[in-house]
Protein backbone atom coordinates (compact mmCIF):
# COMPACT_ATOMS: atom_id res chain seq x y z
CA UNK A 1 0.00 0.00 0.00
CA UNK A 2 2.84 2.38 0.76
CA UNK A 3 3.90 2.16 -2.90
CA UNK A 4 0.75 4.19 -3.70
CA UNK A 5 1.66 6.91 -1.19
CA UNK A 6 -0.54 5.58 1.61
CA UNK A 7 1.11 5.88 5.03
CA UNK A 8 0.82 2.62 6.96
CA UNK A 9 1.49 1.86 10.60
CA UNK A 10 2.70 -1.53 11.85
CA UNK A 11 3.38 -1.85 15.57
CA UNK A 12 6.09 -4.44 14.85
CA UNK A 13 8.07 -1.73 13.05
CA UNK A 14 7.59 0.83 15.85
CA UNK A 15 9.82 -0.57 18.56
CA UNK A 16 9.35 0.98 22.02
CA UNK A 17 10.54 -1.80 24.29
CA UNK A 18 9.26 -1.65 27.85
CA UNK A 19 6.30 0.60 27.01
CA UNK A 20 2.62 -0.33 27.14
CA UNK A 21 1.63 -2.05 23.89
CA UNK A 22 -2.11 -1.21 24.24
CA UNK A 23 -1.25 2.46 24.81
CA UNK A 24 1.04 2.48 21.77
CA UNK A 25 -1.67 0.97 19.59
CA UNK A 26 -4.31 3.39 20.91
CA UNK A 27 -2.09 6.36 20.08
CA UNK A 28 -1.51 5.00 16.57
CA UNK A 29 -5.26 4.56 16.02
CA UNK A 30 -5.92 8.08 17.33
CA UNK A 31 -3.62 9.46 14.64
CA UNK A 32 -5.06 7.39 11.80
CA UNK A 33 -7.86 8.01 9.33
CA UNK A 34 -8.55 4.30 8.77
CA UNK A 35 -7.98 0.99 10.57
CA UNK A 36 -7.54 -1.98 8.25
CA UNK A 37 -8.63 -5.02 10.25
CA UNK A 38 -6.92 -8.11 8.81
CA UNK A 39 -9.04 -11.10 9.79
CA UNK A 40 -7.58 -14.54 9.14
CA UNK A 41 -8.60 -18.06 10.14
CA UNK A 42 -6.19 -17.93 13.08
CA UNK A 43 -6.46 -14.27 14.08
CA UNK A 44 -10.10 -13.25 13.73
CA UNK A 45 -10.98 -14.52 17.22
CA UNK A 46 -8.07 -12.68 18.87
CA UNK A 47 -9.19 -10.55 21.82
CA UNK A 48 -6.48 -7.97 21.04
CA UNK A 49 -7.72 -7.62 17.46
CA UNK A 50 -11.30 -7.23 18.67
CA UNK A 51 -10.17 -4.63 21.21
CA UNK A 52 -8.36 -2.56 18.58
CA UNK A 53 -11.37 -2.67 16.26
CA UNK A 54 -13.75 -1.68 19.06
CA UNK A 55 -11.46 1.18 20.08
CA UNK A 56 -11.32 2.50 16.50
CA UNK A 57 -15.11 2.30 16.06
CA UNK A 58 -15.72 4.11 19.36
CA UNK A 59 -13.29 6.82 18.24
CA UNK A 60 -15.10 7.38 14.95
CA UNK A 61 -12.28 5.83 12.89
CA UNK A 62 -13.37 4.05 9.70
CA UNK A 63 -12.71 0.29 9.90
CA UNK A 64 -12.10 -1.62 6.66
CA UNK A 65 -12.26 -5.40 7.21
CA UNK A 66 -9.73 -7.32 5.09
CA UNK A 67 -11.06 -10.85 5.50
CA UNK A 68 -9.48 -14.14 4.52
CA UNK A 69 -11.98 -16.26 2.63
CA UNK A 70 -13.82 -18.49 5.10
CA UNK A 71 -12.64 -16.63 8.23
CA UNK A 72 -15.23 -15.68 10.84
CA UNK A 73 -16.17 -11.99 11.19
CA UNK A 74 -16.98 -10.47 14.61
CA UNK A 75 -20.63 -9.61 15.00
CA UNK A 76 -19.88 -5.89 15.37
CA UNK A 77 -18.33 -5.89 11.88
CA UNK A 78 -21.13 -7.77 10.19
CA UNK A 79 -23.01 -5.50 7.84
CA UNK A 80 -19.86 -3.50 7.01
CA UNK A 81 -18.59 -3.78 3.45
CA UNK A 82 -15.53 -6.05 3.40
CA UNK A 83 -12.61 -6.86 1.15
CA UNK A 84 -12.07 -10.61 0.77
CA UNK A 85 -8.73 -12.26 0.05
CA UNK A 86 -7.05 -15.63 -0.35
CA UNK A 87 -3.34 -16.45 -0.21
CA UNK A 88 -3.26 -15.93 -3.97
CA UNK A 89 -5.16 -12.62 -4.04
CA UNK A 90 -3.83 -10.80 -0.94
CA UNK A 91 -1.69 -8.35 -2.92
CA UNK A 92 -4.55 -7.56 -5.28
CA UNK A 93 -6.93 -6.99 -2.35
CA UNK A 94 -4.45 -4.64 -0.68
CA UNK A 95 -4.12 -2.68 -3.92
CA UNK A 96 -7.92 -2.34 -4.07
CA UNK A 97 -7.92 -0.80 -0.60
CA UNK A 98 -5.01 1.48 -1.51
CA UNK A 99 -6.86 2.75 -4.58
CA UNK A 100 -9.93 3.41 -2.43
CA UNK A 101 -7.88 5.36 0.12
CA UNK A 102 -6.11 7.48 -2.49
CA UNK A 103 -9.19 8.25 -4.59
CA UNK A 104 -12.65 7.99 -3.07
CA UNK A 105 -11.71 8.46 0.58
CA UNK A 106 -9.27 11.30 -0.09
CA UNK A 107 -12.17 13.37 -1.47
CA UNK A 108 -13.75 13.28 1.98
CA UNK A 109 -10.52 14.44 3.62
CA UNK A 110 -9.68 17.29 1.29
CA UNK A 111 -9.97 19.76 4.16
CA UNK A 112 -6.59 18.64 5.52
CA UNK A 113 -4.11 21.39 4.86
CA UNK A 114 -1.87 20.54 1.90
CA UNK A 115 -0.18 23.93 2.26
CA UNK A 116 2.32 24.50 5.03
CA UNK A 117 0.95 27.95 5.84
CA UNK A 118 -2.37 29.63 6.62
CA UNK A 119 -2.96 33.38 6.57
CA UNK A 120 -6.55 34.60 6.71
CA UNK A 121 -9.16 36.56 8.63
CA UNK A 122 -12.31 34.71 9.66
CA UNK A 123 -15.48 35.35 11.63
CA UNK A 124 -16.55 32.72 14.18
CA UNK A 125 -20.11 32.97 15.44
CA UNK A 126 -20.86 32.64 19.14
CA UNK A 127 -20.92 29.00 20.20
CA UNK A 128 -19.05 27.86 17.08
CA UNK A 129 -15.46 26.88 16.31
CA UNK A 130 -13.05 26.80 13.38
CA UNK A 131 -10.71 23.88 12.65
CA UNK A 132 -7.30 23.95 10.95
CA UNK A 133 -6.02 20.39 10.39
CA UNK A 134 -2.31 19.77 9.77
CA UNK A 135 -0.59 16.50 8.91
CA UNK A 136 2.64 16.93 10.89
CA UNK A 137 5.82 14.91 11.12
CA UNK A 138 7.35 14.51 14.58
CA UNK A 139 10.31 16.62 13.44
CA UNK A 140 8.12 19.55 12.32
CA UNK A 141 6.95 22.56 14.32
CA UNK A 142 3.68 24.44 13.88
CA UNK A 143 4.30 28.12 14.53
CA UNK A 144 2.37 31.34 14.17
CA UNK A 145 -0.07 33.66 15.85
CA UNK A 146 -3.82 33.88 16.38
CA UNK A 147 -5.35 37.29 17.12
CA UNK A 148 -9.02 37.85 18.00
CA UNK A 149 -11.06 40.95 18.78
CA UNK A 150 -12.77 39.12 21.66
CA UNK A 151 -11.49 36.34 23.96
CA UNK A 152 -11.51 32.84 22.41
CA UNK A 153 -10.31 29.37 23.40
CA UNK A 154 -7.55 27.70 21.40
CA UNK A 155 -6.86 23.96 21.37
CA UNK A 156 -4.46 21.67 19.54
CA UNK A 157 -5.58 18.05 19.63
CA UNK A 158 -5.60 14.83 17.67
CA UNK A 159 -8.53 13.76 15.52
CA UNK A 160 -10.07 11.45 18.12
CA UNK A 161 -10.29 14.19 20.73
CA UNK A 162 -11.69 16.60 18.15
CA UNK A 163 -14.52 14.14 17.60
CA UNK A 164 -15.13 14.01 21.36
CA UNK A 165 -15.21 17.83 21.53
CA UNK A 166 -17.75 18.00 18.71
CA UNK A 167 -19.86 15.35 20.45
CA UNK A 168 -19.79 17.42 23.68
CA UNK A 169 -17.90 14.67 25.46
CA UNK A 170 -14.86 14.85 27.73
CA UNK A 171 -11.69 15.29 25.69
CA UNK A 172 -7.98 15.96 26.12
CA UNK A 173 -6.02 18.63 24.24
CA UNK A 174 -2.27 18.54 23.75
CA UNK A 175 -2.32 22.35 23.95
CA UNK A 176 -4.99 24.62 25.45
CA UNK A 177 -5.36 28.27 26.33
CA UNK A 178 -8.63 29.93 27.36
CA UNK A 179 -10.16 33.40 27.06
CA UNK A 180 -7.32 34.94 25.14
CA UNK A 181 -7.18 37.58 22.40
CA UNK A 182 -3.62 37.01 21.22
CA UNK A 183 -1.83 33.67 21.18
CA UNK A 184 1.58 32.71 19.86
CA UNK A 185 1.77 29.14 18.56
CA UNK A 186 4.93 27.05 18.81
CA UNK A 187 3.74 23.44 18.77
CA UNK A 188 6.01 20.41 18.48
CA UNK A 189 3.81 17.32 17.98
CA UNK A 190 4.65 14.45 20.35
CA UNK A 191 4.25 12.10 17.38
CA UNK A 192 3.56 12.28 13.67
CA UNK A 193 -0.04 12.42 12.54
CA UNK A 194 -3.05 14.65 12.00
CA UNK A 195 -3.28 17.52 14.49
CA UNK A 196 -6.17 19.98 14.63
CA UNK A 197 -5.91 23.61 15.67
CA UNK A 198 -9.32 24.57 17.04
CA UNK A 199 -10.39 28.17 17.66
CA UNK A 200 -13.55 28.24 19.76
CA UNK A 201 -15.86 31.18 20.38
CA UNK A 202 -17.52 29.79 23.48
CA UNK A 203 -20.94 31.03 24.51
CA UNK A 204 -21.02 32.88 27.85
CA UNK A 205 -24.35 33.00 29.65
CA UNK A 206 -23.24 36.14 31.51
CA UNK A 207 -22.13 38.06 28.39
CA UNK A 208 -23.93 39.20 25.29
CA UNK A 209 -23.22 36.78 22.46
CA UNK A 210 -20.68 38.19 20.00
CA UNK A 211 -19.06 37.03 16.80
CA UNK A 212 -15.27 36.83 16.90
CA UNK A 213 -13.15 38.31 14.13
CA UNK A 214 -9.93 36.31 14.12
CA UNK A 215 -6.66 36.76 12.22
CA UNK A 216 -4.92 33.42 11.72
CA UNK A 217 -1.24 33.09 10.82
CA UNK A 218 0.07 29.51 10.92
CA UNK A 219 3.16 27.98 9.35
CA UNK A 220 4.88 24.57 9.44
CA UNK A 221 8.65 24.50 9.80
Amino acid sequence: MESTGTKCYDAAHDEDYGSSLPDKLSRAIDNSDVLIAILTHKGSASTSVSGEIAYAKSSGIRVIPLVESGASVPIFLQGIEQVKFTSDTLDESCQRIARFLTTKLSKNNNNVSSDDSTEETIVIESGEHQIYPYDLEASETLTGQIVSDIPVNIYIMNHRNLQLLEDDKEFTAEYFTANIKRCKINFNPPRAGLWDVVIQNEEDDEEEYEDAEVDVFLDVK
